[in-house]
């Protein structure tokens, strides 16, 4: 009995010494900061406990969203790692490399016109030595063209070009004419296409260069993009003695690292300018020779000489036409670009005083300059002799036969309020009957009372390229 008491007791002082140890220890751990090891198991249990708590608990919508967020950037990450079967990276190589190369664009104009005589609507109006722009007093949609192209190359022969058109341009520019002499559409429509042709790099020496479909005019200074020229309108050249554009082949090889030469084979071009009608079984043929080069004193210089010949008239196949056209570019000081044209024609069966070919003739001066960073101005002078008929007849509001010289000075300002792709321009152009021939009167600019032998108009045009 005594032994037990004393067991009894041994244990209780036992536990109270570890008791009183244990309390003192408890303290000191408290004081001492816990390791990375503890830190890290710590943190383990509670992202197990918050799991658990989550699990218990609804999603809000953010906590959702988030959720979906995450689990989408994750599912990307591994598609990414995943590589491509032969089949899928073969797929897509392909399908690149048709991409590679392909360039597109388009641009937006639209104008504001007035003139000093008061014209009726419609085609031929006052204003006919503008070929497109004609409307007046009217906020007119001149142009919206797309475009879309690759060119060839050696590492990728094969290419292609089309561009369409929307607005007044498109109407007048046309296969389907009112009539075979006049400019405009039977079907009223605002659309064309424009260009489109398919292009070879065949493999002959430097290149052969072979486009074949519908393309522009290779006559003529001057482009049908008018934001790409010195004024926004168009010349009495490019109106009365030039093509629009053609159906037919082109084959263009680099003779020279500067000097490179073109053969045209086409359906021709209709009776007056910017029209391009079959009207008739003959076939035209053309050239240009464009020659780059460095001038004394001019500096650097552009030499161009183009030429189409065939038969042009409606049901005629045999009456031909042949019109030259030479143009002359250089910069002077780097700051004034001088752009000379001259273009001279024939044609049998359309003198309308006797048998003899009529003929016609013009020259064009441009000058165009930086005013500022934001400033251009442009300045065309020029003289269209035409008094044979062979290029205005049908054209006039009189509606009389014959044949008339005519002149015109151009000044255009193009402002650049927000960088080169937005173009506002300020354009003042008047126009002169110089003399007249036939039954025609110098007095060819109309108005509901008179007729006036000059016209001053006043364009404000706006054009955005994108």
């Amino acid at each position: 009995m005594k032994l037990i008491s004393r067991f009894i007791l041994f244990t209780c002082i036992v536990c109270f010494a570890f008791l009183t140890c244990l309390s003192h220890t408890s303290k000191a751990l408290a004081e001492q900061p816990f390791t990375d090891e503890e830190i890290s198991m710590l943190r383990g249990l509670l992202n197990k406990e918050a799991e658990r708590v989550a699990a218990q608990k609804t999603f809000t919508e953010e906590e959702t969203s988030l959720i979906r967020i995450l689990v989408n950037e994750e599912a990307e990450k591994t598609v990414a790692a995943q590589p491509f079967s032969e089949d899928e990276t073969s797929t897509i190589r392909g399908f690149l490399s048709r991409l590679k190369g392909i360039e597109a664009g388009g641009f937006v104009e639209s104008y504001y016109q007035l003139e000093s005589v008061d014209p009726d609507e419609g085609a031929g109006n006052a204003i006919f030595t503008k070929i497109y722009e004609r409307e007046e007093n009217s906020f007119t949609l001149d142009k919206i063209e797309v475009w879309a192209g690759k060119e060839s190359t050696e590492e990728s022969p094969a290419g292609f070009f089309i561009s369409a058109w929307f607005g007044e341009i498109a109407g007048r520019l046309s296969p389907d004419p009112v009539a075979p002499d006049t400019i405009g559409r039977a079907d009223n429509d605002d659309f064309t296409v424009y260009q489109a042709y398919a292009s070879w790099l065949a493999p002959i020496g430097k290149g052969l260069d072979i486009k074949f479909g519908r393309h522009v005019t290779w006559l003529g200074y001057e482009v049908e993009e008018s934001h790409w020229n010195a004024n926004w309108s168009r010349s009495l050249l490019f109106t009365f003695a030039e093509p629009g554009v053609h159906n037919g082949i082109i084959l263009s090889y680099p003779v020279l690292d500067n000097l490179n030469v073109s053969a045209y084979i086409n359906n021709g071009f209709g009776p007056v300018a910017g029209m391009f009608v079959d009207n008739n079984e003959a076939k035209s043929i053309g050239y240009q020779f464009a020659y780059d080069f460095n001038a004394p004193i001019l500096g650097d210089s552009t030499l161009v000489v183009n030429g189409i010949h065939g038969a042009e008239l409606q049901s005629n196949n045999h009456d031909k036409r042949h019109t030259w056209d030479i143009w002359y570019e250089f910069t002077i000081a780097d700051r004034i670009t001088s752009g000379t044209d001259f273009g001279f024609g024939t044609e049998q069966g359309t003198h309308y005083r006797d048998s003899h070919n009529a003929k016609w003739w013009g020259i064009s001066q441009v000058f165009k300059t930086d005013l500022a960073d934001w400033l251009e101005l442009g300045v065309r002078g020029e003289y269209f002799w035409d008094k044979d008929g062979a290029r205005n007849a049908g054209l006039f509001p009189s509606g009389d036969s014959g044949g008339i010289s005519m002149a015109e000075i151009t000044t255009t300002f193009t402002f650049k309020p927000a960088g080169d792709n937005y173009l506002v321009r300020l354009e003042p152009r008047w126009d002169k009957v110089t003399a007249a021939d036939g039954d025609l009167s110098s007095m060819q600019f109309d108005d509901d009372d008179t007729r006036e032998s000059s016209n001053l108009s006043i364009a404000l045009a706006v054009t955005y390229e994108f």
